[in-house]
């Protein structure tokens, strides 16, 4: 995915608020949001490994990586 300093906050909103990105949230809160939590309290502590790995079984989800390719082309 290709970085984007000019990438706000707004953009932000609306890219999650379109279908794909509340389809997205569905999928990475399938377990009541747990991981995720877990993965964002890690990369504040400054564990990027950890919320990788976190993450990793998530984002290696057929259905996770469509939509991640379809958003990033917004």
């Amino acid at each position: 995915m290709q970085k984007n300093p000019n990438f706000s906050t707004e953009d932000m909103k609306k890219l999650l608020s379109s279908p794909d990105g509340i389809r997205l949230l569905t999928l990475l809160r399938r377990d009541g949001g747990d991981t995720l939590m877990k993965a964002f309290a890690a990369v504040q502590a400054g564990d990027t490994e950890a919320a990788k790995n976190l993450l990793s079984p998530l984002l290696d989800n057929p259905e996770t990586k469509e939509l991640l390719s379809r958003l990033s082309g917004r």
